[in-house]
């Protein structure tokens, strides 16, 4: 997990040199309150937020190729148990997918699999993107350790994959300890025009990558029966600037 400071935040100059500043308020805000119970101008704010990795164990498999024995033990959320898989010479073996009932939003997968330059070399992990299998890591791995493999970008899926490449001229025995999916969580505030969350939501805000955002608003937003900030997860930080009215 990784802690990011909110960026330097802009603002218009536009409006704010006709704005006392001594009336501005600054404020950084981490859960769910109530900002302003007066009527007030929004005139900026910057996200920062911690992002958040969760590890999920698949719930499922298919081996169409009923190549593999005991599947069921690389998400039995123990290390010393394993799924076997045959590997004919100098060929991959045959893909064992691994599944969840509903599609999470996936940064990446982690695995833990035995590895050796003689015999099981090479991994190829995929990912199902709802009308094909998309390959997105192919390659040396370490022996009997924890490894991720990150996606380009985050996806909504519930299926990936596995095989294993055997380099040698005998058949050998892929041996894949632990899978699990990487999920990351949203960041997701509704800015509301009132005391309480069931006041009208006046400004939403989504990030859903690692980073920063600043918003920047040319003409200032007027929330007339207060501010309330909903997070939808406690997940990061907002700041916000505003002019009590």
């Amino acid at each position: 997990m990784s802690i990011l400071q909110p960026t330097p935040m802009n603002f218009s100059s536009s409006f704010l040199s006709q704005v006392d500043n001594r009336r501005v308020i600054t404020e950084r805000v981490t859960t769910s309150k109530q900002v302003s119970n007066r009527p007030c101008l929004l005139l900026g704010c910057g996200v920062s937020y911690v992002e958040q990795n969760e590890y999920v164990s698949p719930t499922g498999y298919v081996d169409a190729d009923s190549k593999w024995v005991n599947e069921g033990r690389t998400y039995d959320e123990n290390v010393s148990s394993a799924a076997s898989g045959e590997c004919g010479a100098s060929s991959w073996s045959s893909e064992l997918e691994l599944n969840v009932a509903a599609n999470l939003l996936v940064s990446g997968v982690r695995f833990r699999a035995l590895y050796s330059v003689a015999y099981i070399s090479k991994v190829r992990l995929k990912y199902y993107d709802g009308s094909a299998w998309v390959a997105f890591y192919e390659g040396v791995y370490p022996n009997n350790a924890w490894i991720t493999k990150n996606l380009t970008s985050l996806k909504s899926l519930s299926r990936i994959s596995l095989s294993f490449y055997n380099i040698s001229v005998d058949v050998s025995y892929a041996i894949v300890f632990e899978v699990d999916f990487i999920t990351s969580k949203v960041f997701d505030v509704c800015l509301h025009d009132g005391f309480n969350s069931n006041a009208p939501c006046k400004q939403l805000i989504i990030q859903g990558i690692t980073g920063n955002n600043s918003q920047l608003f040319y003409k200032p937003l007027v929330f007339n029966k207060g501010l309330y900030l909903d997070f939808a997860e406690d997940v990061g930080s907002i700041t916000l600037r505003y002019l009590i009215l």
